[in-house]
């Protein structure tokens, strides 16, 4: 297909498959695609994209994305996301995301695994797995149990060197 400049400055996208969608803004609906970039606003309805990378807000409605970046605001409507990064701010109404990082989240009937953000308006109902605190101790945790088990493993290995090194 060859692009015209009216694709590039809007592209719009309706009960399609595809790889990737660019232009100035974009509007999906009722479709599947690879990857969304833009340099303005993208609108994501009822629709799945793998990633979404917006100069502008992204609005997410009855759709899912793997990954949401953006220089803009983040509106999400019964939709979710793996990965929410946004410079501007994140606001959520029945839909959830595994992390959201954002300078202020505000989540109305939703779940989202971790939450990083300098300010974050939880509504009733709203369930949040791990916060910055929980998510530093976990991740001590683990380092911890990693760093035993490779002490333990690196004992032995040493042992096993040293006792071939007698025969």
């Amino acid at each position: 297909m060859t692009e015209t400049q009216e694709e590039r400055q809007g592209a719009v996208v309706e009960r399609s498959l595809a790889f990737a969608v660019r232009g100035e803004t974009a509007t999906i609906g009722q479709s599947a695609v690879g990857v969304v970039a833009t340099t303005g606003a993208t609108e994501v309805r009822q629709s799945v994209a793998a990633s979404v990378l917006a100069g502008g807000g992204v609005s997410l409605s009855q759709g899912a994305a793997t990954a949401v970046v953006t220089a803009g605001d983040v509106e999400m409507r019964q939709g979710g996301a793996q990965w929410v990064f946004a410079a501007g701010d994140v606001s959520v109404e029945w839909g959830g995301a595994a992390v959201m990082a954002a300078p202020t989240v505000k989540v109305e009937r939703g779940m989202i695994g971790l939450v990083l953000a300098r300010r974050a308006e939880l509504g009733d109902g709203v369930r949040v797995l791990l916060q910055p605190r929980g998510a530093a101790a976990l991740g001590a945790g683990i380092g911890l149990a990693v760093a035993a088990v490779m002490a333990v493993a690196g004992v032995g290995a040493l042992s096993r060197v040293l006792s071939a090194r007698r025969d």
